[in-house]
């Protein structure tokens, strides 16, 4: 029997909630079990990626729950949430011992199925943002990632008049990264029940030197992911000769079996025709100590999901709106 379920479980807050962790034989045993994903849907939503650098983590904090919760009740949501980077040290944090600092990193997760959906959500927070640049945080950078239409829309967006602002500001610095291929298994891309959002996601940027051999093994890495069925997406953008891996999965145990995966199409794809650039994970301290434990494990010293991949752990202080169709037994079935 089919049931309908949002991909989300209950989330960590700031302060985290202390949380059963997965043991180690969990991240050694995600390197062998290999199980079949259902057929996938078309990889066209778009996601909204600012990264700020913390100037007042109390403030951002404050500021990021009134965002979200203004986020929660627009109809075009897939996701909203945030996650940062952690360097101060925190014995009073349950489950990681430090917080976020000043000097640390927000990056804020939003994902929406086409350019009005997103333009709307950017009016929507735009005295949000306005309030977090007073003072408690400073952008360090805006990407847009989605379809070539859907990124045009925004760009036009920049000439309307009608626009706010606000948004048109924050258009005109943004970089866009257009899709080049993926799978998705969003059902439902927007328009379900408001839950948490807990998504453990990686993004890996890349510069090409052979775009044609990227290509290729980029293709293949996609239609390894279709196997996955913990893979909730995973697909290519690209801006210029920079190439970026957008992947998300339900947990850490169903990313690490992706790793071993499509291990030897990563080697290749860094043997010639791109150069590893940087890697980032966004996760639960939960989802984030299984990647750990997997890391160790493996010896990943460099490169793609290995210690040197930045950690932005994520807060209990976000909602998704999509749908993903499951069996009782956790294979992804299309209705």
């Amino acid at each position: 029997m089919l049931v309908v379920i949002s991909a989300c479980l209950p989330a960590l807050r700031m302060p985290l909630h202390v949380r059963r962790m997965p043991l180690r034989a969990d991240a050694q045993r995600a390197r062998k079990v290999q199980m079949g994903g259902g057929a996938s849907y078309p990889y066209n939503f778009i996601t909204i990626e600012p990264t700020y650098t913390i100037n007042d983590p109390e403030a951002v904090q404050q500021i990021m729950l009134e965002y979200v919760t203004r986020s929660k009740s627009e109809s075009g949501l897939c996701y909203c949430g945030f996650s940062t980077t952690r360097s101060a040290p925190d014995d009073t944090a349950p489950g990681w011992s430090f917080s976020a600092a000043a000097g640390d990193a927000l990056f804020v997760r939003e994902a929406y199925p086409d350019a009005e959906a997103a333009l709307s959500h950017l009016a929507n927070v735009a005295p949000l943002r306005e309030k977090l640049l007073a003072g408690p945080a400073t952008l360090a950078g805006l990407e847009l990632h989605g379809p070539a239409a859907a990124l045009e829309t925004c760009r036009t967006a920049i000439s309307d008049e009608s626009l706010d602002e606000r948004v048109v500001d924050a258009l005109k610095g943004a970089s866009f990264f257009e899709v080049q291929g993926g799978l998705s298994r969003l059902e439902k891309v927007s328009g379900g029940m408001p839950l948490p959002l807990v998504l453990v996601s990686l993004h890996t940027t890349f510069t090409v030197s052979d775009a044609a051999a990227a290509k290729g093994v980029c293709d293949e890495i996609v239609q390894r992911a279709e196997s996955e069925e913990n893979c909730l997406s995973c697909g290519w953008t690209r801006n210029g000769d920079l190439l970026v891996c957008r992947e998300a999965y339900g947990s850490a145990t169903g990313l690490v079996k992706h790793v071993e995966n499509v291990r030897e199409c990563m080697d290749l794809l860094t043997s010639g025709a791109a150069t590893f650039e940087a890697s980032q994970l966004h996760a639960s301290v939960g989802q984030m100590k299984t990647f750990n434990e997997f890391v160790a494990d493996t010896q990943r010293e460099r490169g793609y999901c290995s210690q040197e991949t930045k950690r932005f752990l994520a807060a209990d202080m976000g909602y998704s709106r999509f749908e993903v169709q499951q069996s009782m037994f956790g294979f992804f079935f299309r209705r």
